[in-house]
């Protein structure tokens, strides 16, 4: 364990904190709705008051690339509470550092310097509160671009009592299925083989950790989509006896072809405790070959797909780039269905996970809704979040280059209704609900121009923010999110800086 060498800043305002909640992991739980019903203090009301504003900053010396997570009575290193940043520089061979921060006294808890990574490390961490956890992967980096290429990956295990490794830490994370595919030999497909390039696979993981009744799942794709790549799913456990990773399960989506990648801008496998759901990339869809590229599936806890939905147009949109997993989904909530929005070529589904209806021609999805907002979105983003007032529910995705859309699912209907509502603006960025229970909800938006916006969520969102911030703020990292938790806002900046809002 080693503090970064560059200097830590901190620049603060006390402020009381009350009961709220803790953020585990990305998209604020399994169903990555993105949405804090527990949220008290900050209202439209309260946010709107002249009050609220900017309270305080950490600066790192690097960026911190995705969700900030948040422990509540951590009870650690003599904090309370807790909040853990994983930093990544953005581009290969930076140092990437995680670090535990005091959000009450602002003091840096500890720092761990994991070493040098890859580029697009957009991944989540999630914490396991009952063992005072954390867990996420890392593609250890190379100073040399076309090194990391074939940079290998590795399972990282975290005591949040010290910083320090767990005993089998980092882990690389590895596996052999039954395949034909690139880079397969005798009918056997590894993940992660020891030949030299270029038939070693490429591979980063990009999707969010997920923890599921102790078991971590999580993802692989490749960056720039350069072959030899296919898209992996893992399933491992940690025991705390025996002090090991086990592995439980692997799964590649196109074991007898090639591509197939998940990585969905950063997001997460989404889970209803009994089910994984989650999007993929480029690539060919056959089932007869056990190829589910273009596909959003459905799979068992031991990773055994049960069904899936692939679009129409599948191949068109594959031969253009134009990636399912350029975006994750999240489950609607008090209903049986699955969002997903924005895909990189523009578009949204409503997906019964009853019947996800799989693919049946080129000419019709066999989804529930499928709506088309744009030709093609060349940087990919977009993810959903959405929320409930215990009568309908309301999703919203912001895409580059498009408006910030809002989606009204009727359960009556168990349809979303139209027409749709967004509203006008050049920029895109990642979002968060906040509310309590069902009112005060606060729709949260922070763009890559370090433009911070609240729109009050019982209205349209045409309506246009409640308030905002275009001046305070530095630059987002890419595909950041807000952390809205105990009556602040958290928001990650380009300039490794992490700064809190909430009411003075």
């Amino acid at each position: 364990m080693s503090y970064t060498s560059g200097c830590i800043l901190l620049i603060v305002s006390i402020f009381s904190q009350t009961h709220g909640r803790s953020i585990f992991m990305q998209g604020v739980d399994r169903t990555r709705s993105g949405w804090n019903n527990e949220e008290t203090i900050l209202t439209p009301a309260s946010i709107t008051s002249g009050r609220f504003g900017v309270i305080g900053k950490v600066k790192a010396d690097r960026v911190c690339s995705t969700q900030l997570l948040y422990f509540e009575n951590a009870n650690i290193g003599g904090a309370k509470n807790m909040i853990v940043c994983l930093t990544n520089p953005d581009r290969n061979g930076g140092n990437s550092t995680v670090f535990a921060l005091d959000p009450d006294a602002f003091k840096v808890i500890w720092a761990n310097n994991i070493g040098l990574s890859a580029i697009w490390m957009t991944q989540a961490p999630a914490i396991d509160p009952d063992t005072k956890t954390m867990f996420f992967t890392y593609k250890k980096g190379d100073t040399n671009p076309t090194q990391d290429e074939y940079g290998f990956n590795y399972l990282i295990g975290l005591d949040l009592t010290t910083g320090h490794h767990l005993p089998d830490s980092p882990l690389l994370v590895n596996a052999t299925v039954p395949g034909t595919g690139l880079t397969s030999v005798n009918g056997q497909l590894s993940f992660q083989n020891t030949v030299p390039p270029p038939n070693r696979l490429r591979s980063n993981s990009r999707i969010s950790m997920l923890i599921l009744d102790g078991v971590l799942y999580f993802g692989f794709s490749h960056n720039p989509d350069t072959q030899p790549y296919h898209g992996w799913i893992f399933s491992y456990k940690y025991d705390f006896t025996a002090k090991k990773f086990v592995l439980l399960g692997a799964w590649c989506s196109t074991p007898n072809d090639s591509e197939g990648g998940i990585w969905q801008g950063g997001q997460g496998i989404s889970s209803d405790g009994k089910f994984l759901y989650f999007n993929i990339g480029n690539g060919n869809y056959d089932p007869t070959k056990s190829s589910y590229g273009m596909s959003v599936i459905k799979m068992t806890l031991d990773l055994k797909v049960v069904d899936y939905f692939t679009p129409a147009q599948w191949k068109r949109y594959s031969a253009a780039d134009e990636d399912v997993s350029g975006c994750g989904n999240m489950l609607v909530p008090n209903s049986p269905y699955l969002f997903t929005a924005v895909t990189k070529y523009g578009g949204a589904h409503l997906i019964d996970t009853r019947n996800m209806g799989k693919w049946a021609n080129a000419s019709n999805d066999t989804c529930r809704q499928s709506f088309i907002l744009a030709d093609h979105i060349i940087f990919p983003g977009g993810n959903p979040v959405g929320w409930s007032d215990g009568k309908q529910a309301k999703m919203y995705a912001w895409a580059p280059h498009l408006n910030l859309y809002q989606w009204v699912y009727n359960p009556s209907t168990e349809l979303i209704s139209l027409p749709l509502k967004s509203w006008t603006t050049e920029g895109s960025g990642g979002l968060f609900v906040s509310s309590n229970g069902g009112s005060d909800a606060i729709l949260w938006g922070f763009d890559q121009r370090g433009h911070l916006y609240a729109f009050d969520a019982s209205k349209d969102i045409s309506a246009g923010p409640i308030w905002s911030d275009t001046t305070n703020l530095s630059p987002g990292a890419s595909w950041t999110w807000p952390t809205v938790v105990n009556g602040r806002v958290y928001v990650p900046c380009g300039d490794g800086s992490v700064t809190a809002l909430g009411l003075k």
